[in-house]
């Protein structure tokens, strides 16, 4: 059966957008509140944190070992050329 006329796709799609902006506030309304519960806002900024990529922190010596085994490495691709 075809559409109907009156079927607008941009207004079907716009309800579809608002629908899913109220989820989300909803959501974020959800996380602040989880976020207050476990310990205010130091413990949501470290979840934000968390997320990305930590970084990781090495002794001098463990990033000396890694520098100089990469000059090996270095080295070694050089001399083949």
């Amino acid at each position: 059966m075809p559409r109907s006329k009156n079927f607008d796709a941009n207004e079907h799609l716009a309800k579809a957008l608002a629908a899913i902006d109220a989820q989300i506030g909803t959501l974020q309304a959800k996380r602040t509140q989880l976020a207050t519960i476990i310990g205010g806002s130091k413990a949501a900024g470290k979840a934000a944190k968390t997320s990305d990529k930590a970084k990781r922190e090495m002794s001098p010596e463990a990033r000396k070992k890694i520098s100089d085994a990469q000059k090996k490495r270095w080295i070694a691709a050089k001399k083949k050329k």
